[in-house]
């Protein structure tokens, strides 16, 4: 036999003589937490009981809480989503409507102004685009 051999089962010895090691550890670790535990569990009897009383109350902050926080979030979600969809038909709608329309022609005569003379226009004067004469203030006797 040759040198590395020997060397591979002194390796394999090692490892073996580890691996009980960390075995004996871990042994140690979930023997000790068993015995922690029921040790324990002897002495929280009061602490359990004071806990599974309030459990009783979680299902109804769990509904309070879903009703008062969630339920708005929730149905104002929707609300948002009916809005766009509205939005959204609306503008099928117009380009329905535009596409299917035929197209506008010009107009084929030409056209004349208006004689002043003859037509009465009262201008409006929600149109920012009339200028309406200015009226001369009375002078005031001094």
């Amino acid at each position: 036999m040759s040198v590395v051999h020997h060397l591979a089962q002194a390796a394999a010895v090692i490892l073996l003589i580890e691996l009980l090691v960390v075995l004996i550890i871990f042994l140690a670790l979930a023997g000790g937490l068993a015995f922690g535990l029921h040790w324990v569990r002897g002495k929280t009897d009061w602490a359990f009981d004071k806990a599974n009383g309030y459990l009783a109350l979680v299902p109804k902050y769990t509904q309070t809480g879903t009703d008062l926080i969630a339920k708005p979030i929730i149905l104002g979600g929707g609300g948002v989503a009916r809005v766009v969809a509205t939005g959204e038909a609306i503008r099928r709608q117009v380009r329905r409507n535009q596409t299917s329309r035929p197209p506008v022609e010009p107009p084929t005569g030409t056209s004349r102004p208006l004689d002043p003379e003859t037509t009465m226009a009262v201008p409006a004067v929600s149109d920012p685009t009339v200028v309406l004469p200015r009226v001369p203030e009375p002078t005031r006797p001094s």
